[in-house]
């Protein structure tokens, strides 16, 4: 049962007054997935009862409150729908379904709660001064570099850790359930917003903008931010004033919050946007050895810049882990780039052609910002090898694959081509494959729904660390419908 954007704008008018706050369990749950390979969600499926049972809570002594997101049992359907009114004579209510806005009157014995994290994910947004503070929490969460410099951070992470990788979701709301679900479901997350044990979770940029609901996207994120600390919330291109003015985030705001929202929230979130990292470098240390191998997330790619800053950083953290590695080590380090640059703008390519290369494998950025290159994948592979990688006699280390975002490519996850293969630079990776990730791969992911780009994919990836220091991923890639105008 897929959500039409409209539908989705008229329930969030209808719960807008509905609490932003989510009760902490700790249970998880794993569920099969569909026929076809897919992991349901009430957005795009019919509730069965099975999943109902898993989903939802009884509803007890407590009464629910008017915009609370429930699963509702009719003709032997479960809905999933929002409360609209109570009759407290009856103990019954009217609940207003996602699928089709009809409203059903319903007996509290055929109600169900949410169970956490549904509820948090399906309701609407916090009010202006909820949104405020959910804003200033998550900023205290984050480094702050000075006002013209950027942030990258570094994180070692024990064996047998998994990093889910989320690409862009320019506010496409329905993809994001779609992912959040699946997550929950291979047991990356538990009913309480919390990741479990081990599990990581790095989203590369581009929250909002060209679709209706980036805010929606914007204040999960930011709730599971305040307390995960294992969560990364990286800075995209269109996390900068300049386009999100232009694409749709401020006109967003002035929808749902109106002007005197709007000018409290937009210098708020503007500020939170420069505070977030523009790359992270996630690394592990093969067992019985000072042997160390890195992998660079980032919205965009290659920013040669970035190494002048990076003298001694990796190195320092190092130091601290090879003194102690039960517990992640994390450093930050702010960069002084004034103006565009690669992390937030570079695409890569196979190969590029010699009518535009600079040098052999370098051009000019397509997208046309200043002070910004591209880069084809052999490029790629010798700056990495020349100016990421260290040899000495205490330790080893190599920064040798990317992820990444940015670019919309049908196909969900895909990975950089040696070279260019039918016209193509990308090859599309299999759905629930375990690849080994080879020295100086770039994936690219694309988690949502673009119909201009022709990208009909819920997507996201799992990296996963084995016990010898191999680096694994995982794509997860749902097929939708194709788009029809």
């Amino acid at each position: 049962m897929i959500l039409s954007v409209k539908k989705l704008l008229w329930f969030i008018l209808i719960v807008h007054d509905c609490s932003f706050a989510g009760q902490v369990c700790g249970k998880t749950c794993s569920c099969e997935p569909l026929s076809n390979g897919d992991y349901p969600s009430p957005m795009r499926h019919d509730v069965s009862e099975g999943l109902a049972q898993k989903w939802g809570q009884e509803l007890g002594k407590t009464p629910l409150n008017v915009g609370e997101p429930v699963l509702a049992k009719f003709l032997n359907t479960w809905l999933c729908g929002a409360v609209c009114k109570r009759y407290s004579e009856e103990n019954s209510y009217d609940i207003s379904c996602f699928g089709g806005g009809d409203l059903y009157h319903i007996r509290s014995e055929l109600i169900k709660r949410f169970i956490p994290l549904f509820s948090r994910l399906y309701q609407a947004l916090p009010a202006t001064h909820d949104f405020l503070s959910l804003v200033s929490q998550a900023s205290k969460t984050l480094p702050k570099p000075p006002y013209h410099s950027g942030a990258v951070q570094v994180v070692i992470i024990p064996p047998g850790s998994k990093i889910v990788t989320s690409g862009d979701s320019h506010g496409d709301y329905i993809s994001w359930v779609t992912n959040v679900h699946a997550m929950y479901h291979k047991c990356l997350m538990n009913d309480g917003c919390d990741l479990t044990p081990n599990s990581y979770f790095v989203c590369t940029g581009d929250y909002a903008d060209r679709s209706f609901d980036g805010l929606n996207i914007l204040a999960f994120l930011l709730s599971m931010k305040c307390k995960n600390p294992n969560l990364f919330m990286l800075r995209g291109n269109h996390e900068t004033e300049g386009l999100a003015s232009v694409y749709g985030l401020r006109h967003e705001l002035l929808r749902k919050y109106g002007e005197s929202g709007t000018g409290l929230i937009w210098p708020r979130l503007m500020g939170l946007f420069r505070r977030l990292p523009q790359a992270l470098l996630i690394g592990s240390r093969y067992p019985g050895k000072n042997r160390y191998r890195f992998g660079l997330w980032c919205h965009a790619g290659l920013e040669e810049r970035l190494t002048q800053f990076l003298q001694g950083f990796i190195h320092q953290a190092i130091s601290i882990n090879m003194k102690s590695s039960k517990e992640p080590t994390r450093l930050t380090q702010y960069f002084e780039i004034l103006g565009d640059n690669g992390l937030m703008w570079s695409d890569s390519f196979a190969k590029i052609s010699q009518l535009y290369q600079l040098v052999p494998g370098k051009c000019y950025s397509t997208r046309g910002a200043e002070d910004v290159y591209d880069y084809d994948k052999n490029y790629i592979k010798d700056y990495l090898k020349q100016h990421f990688s260290q040899v000495n006699t205490k330790y080893s280390y190599t920064v040798d694959f990317i992820n990444r975002g940015h670019g919309h490519i049908p196909g969900g996850v895909v990975e950089l081509r040696d070279e260019v293969e039918d016209d193509q630079h990308w090859k599309k990776l299999e759905s629930e494959k375990r690849y080994p990730i080879q020295p100086y791969s770039v994936f690219t992911h694309t988690s949502s729904e673009l119909p201009l780009q022709k990208c009909a994919q819920d997507a996201f990836s799992v990296v996963e660390v084995d016990n010898k220091g191999q680096y694994f991923i995982t794509p997860h890639i749902q097929e939708i419908p194709e788009w029809q105008p």
